[in-house]
């Protein structure tokens, strides 16, 4: 019997796209702007799914409750642009 629910694999799913994103930011050097490219990306991802269900409404809304957080992506970035990017000690034995 598998207990397995429909909610399950879509949570796997957003963990994994979350440490990926984590990953590749660190990487590459970009979080100072992952987080407010998160926040614009999140209320396009959710129109998204408006458009697969072709529903005008649902792309409405979504876009409406999205506008938090576009403004706050540009409230965020300003103040998390002006803080230096914390410097790593590279001390042998440290």
């Amino acid at each position: 019997m598998s207990t397995l629910t429909p909610d399950l694999p879509g949570t796997f799913a957003g963990a994994l796209t979350i440490a990926v994103m984590i990953v590749v930011a660190r990487n590459a050097r970009v979080e100072h702007w992952m987080w407010s490219a998160s926040l614009v990306a999140l209320p396009l991802f959710y129109a998204g799914f408006g458009v697969l269900a072709k529903d005008a409404s649902a792309i409405e809304l979504e876009m409406l409750y999205g506008i938090p957080f576009l403004f706050g992506s540009a409230k965020i970035e300003p103040i998390r642009s002006s803080q230096p990017a914390p410097r790593q000690s590279h001390r042998p034995g440290a």
